[in-house]
């Protein structure tokens, strides 16, 4: 009687014990879902956390509402960088050298590659290339490689890392001869070993920058300033960018931001910012926007991040150059202003209209196209936007 006794027990409890861990994850769910004010953006990670689905018969069916309930509340749970920071340990503790798509190493982070697209490639170059016919002005074309390439010993052995600097040779290559590369691949990499990446962010920094100035200036045809010209100022020494933000591994060095200015170069007079061809610029006077340091986003500092159109206006004596770039340029351009009397930027990513419409393309001297190889060289649909 005693052991039936036990055994009836036992089989109560193994039954009661997971309704009530089921019901308290209900109920946990059901306290997120219904918790007042939550965030709708997270800083650390840079990125927008998940609204609430939309429930009905549809959404139901095909599961978008219960996947949506899923991400949400995955998204809102409570002390959810703890647990995503105490996941990467645990990855990281058991030998794990891949997170969200990046490497760790000692060193830096590193964002995976995907695999070269040579399909893309063509279309970008078909592209660039009735560009450069399009329009009478000279256009240059400057690719950037990436950390995984300047620092391809640090990638874990056997993962894949294609080829850039023949990636690139061979994108300059498809290019007709009216568009002049400027091609900054040997110049970087003989400097892998200062610190001319950020350890935390998918960015060159500005010394990155400088090096492709440097070379910049010997391939367009100005004459650039020399590193002792420049006052450098350490903007902030606590940069943790946009890699940081997918792994969340608190084991890697913050960043600095350096900003390079020139008391016996040009004077920026003024820098308008446009969101549309029809809207009023707004006018600054600074190309740097400090506010921005305060930020977990401190690489807007630049610019105060990417924009549709930037024009800059300067005391230099050149003629003017349109950048047409993703955000690897942001710490570059400003470099361009102690030779052109006009840099005017434009982000085909942020803009709905043809470039025609933000600025006379013909009315500058040179266009300069800058990219990096993240998102494959020359990601660019630039189609019907082209003048005729």
């Amino acid at each position: 009687m005693k052991l039936k006794l036990n055994l009836e027990t036992k089989s109560d409890t193994t039954k009661i014990l997971p309704m009530i861990f089921f019901s308290c994850l209900i109920l946990f769910g059901l306290l997120i879902i219904l918790e007042p004010k939550k965030p709708t953006f997270s800083e650390i990670e840079n990125r927008s956390l998940a609204a609430f689905p939309e429930v009905n018969l549809k959404t139901i069916e095909n599961r978008e509402a219960m996947n949506g309930i899923e991400t949400y509340i995955a998204d809102h749970f409570p002390e959810r960088i703890f647990w995503v920071k105490t996941k990467t340990a645990i990855e990281m503790a058991i030998g794990s050298r891949e997170i969200n798509g990046v490497y760790i190493s000692k060193e830096r982070f590193i964002h995976k590659m995907p695999a070269a697209d040579n399909e893309n490639v063509n279309g970008n170059a078909d592209n660039t290339n009735q560009f450069a016919d399009s329009y009478d002005t000279r256009v240059y074309v400057m690719l950037v490689p990436t950390a995984a390439a300047i620092y391809s010993d640090l990638v874990p052995y056997g993962a894949p890392n294609f080829n850039q600097k023949e990636y690139l040779a061979d994108v300059y290559d498809r290019l007709d001869g009216n568009i002049t590369p400027v091609d900054i691949y040997d110049e970087l990499y003989s400097k892998k070993d200062e610190y001319i990446y950020y350890r935390t962010d998918h960015h060159w920094n500005t010394a990155g920058a400088f090096i492709a100035y440097q070379k910049a200036g010997e391939v367009m045809g100005f004459e650039p300033l020399l590193e002792q010209d420049f006052e450098i100022e350490h903007a902030t020494d606590e940069f943790l960018g946009s890699r940081y933000s997918n792994v969340l591994y608190d084991g890697m060095k913050a960043d600095t931001i350096d900003i390079y200015t020139s008391p016996s170069g040009a004077e920026v007079t003024s820098v308008e910012i446009s969101v549309s061809p029809d809207s009023e610029p707004a006018v600054y006077d600074d190309m740097y926007f400090r506010e921005w340091l305060k930020t977990k986003n401190k690489y807007g500092v630049f610019f105060s991040g990417d924009q549709p159109f930037i024009s800059i206006k300067s005391t230099a004596k050149g003629g003017k150059i349109l950048v047409i770039k993703d955000s690897y340029a942001n710490c570059f351009i400003p470099f361009l202003t102690n030779h052109y009397s006009e840099v005017a930027v434009l982000d085909l990513r942020y803009i709905n209209a043809s470039p025609d419409e933000y600025a006379d393309i013909n009315d500058f001297d040179s266009v300069l196209f800058l990219y990096n190889m993240i998102d494959i060289p020359l990601n660019l649909d630039l189609g019907d936007q082209t003048a005729g």
